[in-house]
Order: structure tokens, then sequence, then C-alpha cells
């Protein structure tokens, strides 16, 4: 009986220890077969993403690295515009409003990408303006007249949809002063005009834009041998549509502007309207 109970124990013993060694067989042979799972998964995901890196439906344009961006860029703009000025002289009580034919304008300048959210831009720009019409009727002096202006601006993006800009222009407005109850002349001041505004983006898809921007704009108070204290404000609207390449890019504005001069012979009115096209390469 004794040794009945002994080969008990014994074949208990071998079948614990028969249980114990077919389980660790059975855990080093899961472990194996998992390490090559997870390296194919591993493996499968570094192709998706190289796929996705160089999946045509990527668009590398607008994801260029800061550092991949040229500091300087080189812009030249062309514009139309359509020039009015009225305004009465209680000198000789004399109330005209001048018309002026299509002009062109022509920029030229430099922008300054200091940060993907921040550029500035210094430029030059040229226009004659003709008269066309006088609704008073009487002589008019000169009335083929040219503007040159010098430029400095900055534009900063606050957000994805907003962005801030100030532009400061200094150079030559035409005015118009009474010489006698018959007979008017037109000339040129110099002023400081400077433009403080703000831009929404309605529309960003691939490289496409619309934009619609808005500023006020006030004449640094100067004086003049002729026309004294000079002093004014006004605003200006526009609609943009914008192409960014990778290193180059267009836009067209279109815009509408009004501004009120105040001198002391004479205060002025100027409505303006007109598109200009412009083109920027990196350099």
């Amino acid at each position: 009986m004794f040794n009945r109970e002994i080969r008990y124990i014994k074949s208990l013993i071998l079948l614990i220890i028969s249980f114990y060694l077919s389980s660790n067989l059975h855990a080093e042979e899961m472990s194996s077969t998992a390490a090559p799972i997870e390296t194919e998964e591993i493996e499968s995901k570094l192709e998706i993403n190289n796929e996705n890196e160089n999946s045509p439906n990527s668009n590398p344009e607008k994801e260029i690295k800061e550092e991949d961006k040229s500091f300087h860029s080189f812009y030249l703009d062309g514009e139309f515009r359509y020039f009015s000025i009225s305004g009465t002289d209680p000198l000789y009580n004399v109330s005209q409003k001048l018309t002026f034919k299509a002009a062109s304008l022509e920029e030229v300048g430099l922008i300054q990408n200091w940060h993907r959210d921040f550029k500035s831009y210094l430029g030059v720009n040229y226009s004659i303006l003709q008269v066309s019409n006088s609704n008073a009727g009487i002589a008019i002096n000169n009335t083929v007249n040219r503007e040159i202006n010098f430029v400095a601006g900055a534009k900063y993006h606050l957000l994805s949809f907003l962005y801030l800009q100030a532009e400061y222009n200094y150079g030559g407005i035409l005015v118009f002063r009474a010489l006698n109850v018959q007979s008017v002349k037109i000339e040129s001041i110099l002023i400081s005009k400077l433009n403080m505004g703000s831009g929404v983006t309605f529309l960003n898809y691939s490289s496409f834009g619309l934009h619609a921007e808005g500023a006020y704009a006030i004449i640094i108070p100067n004086n003049d041998s002729n026309y004294g204290n000079i002093g004014g404000n006004g605003f200006e609207t526009a609609l943009l549509l914008t192409y960014q390449g990778k290193d180059w890019g267009i836009k067209s504005k279109f815009y509408y502007n009004l501004l009120n001069l105040n001198t002391r012979p004479i205060n002025l009115k100027y409505q303006e309207y007109g598109v200009r096209l412009g083109f920027y390469i990196d350099l």
C-alpha cells in the first residue's frame, strides 16, 4: 500500500514537470513569432510614411521650411487706375472736380522675408496723370503731371486667416488752387502718408488665396509754402486674389480709396479705384 502511494506521488511530480516544460516551450514559440510580426508592422508603417511623402497629393510648396526660404524677393507691380480730385477754393469761390484719364503706375522693390509670418518691403513707384475733364469749364494749367513715391511696409500674420499690415508713403500728390475766377493751377506737393490696416483670408486652397483688406490712412502733418499746414485722412479697401508657388508668386488687387486733404487755401477730396497686378520671385 505504501509503495503504491509512492508511485502515485512520483507520477504526479513527473506530470507537473512535463506540464511546466511544455508551457515554457510554448511561450518561447509565441515570443519568437511575435518578434517578426512587430518588425513587419514597423516596416509597413515606414513604407506608408514614405508613400505619403512621395504621393502626388502632398503639397511640398505649402510646407517650405523657413531655412529654405530666401531672405530677399524681388517684386514688380503694374496698376491701372481712375482718379478724381474735387474741392472749392474759398478765395475765388471756385468749385471744381477734375477727372483724370486712366493712368498706369509701375512699382518695383524688394521684399524681406524675416519669418514665415512676418515680411517687410521697400519700393518706389512712378505714374503719369493727365486731366480728361473739368466740370467748371475753366482753363487748367499743367494738365499733365508726374508722381514719384517711395514706399515701405510690413505684414504680420497674427492668425492663419488674419494678418496686420502697415505702409508708409512719401512722395508727390496732385493738388489745385484757383489763380483767378477763370483758371486753376495743378501742381504736386510732397506729403507723408501712413496706412494701417488688416486683412482676412476667406479662401486658402492649395496655393490659391482670396483675401479682403481694409486700412485707415492718415496724412502726417506738414507745412508747404503755398498750401500752409497740410493734414488729412481717409480709408482704403481691397479684394485680392493670390497664387503662391515654391519660390515665386502672383497677385491681383481690386481696390477703392478715398482721401481728404486739408490745406490753408483749399480742402480737397480724392477718389481712386483700379486694379493692380503683381509678381514676385525669390532671389
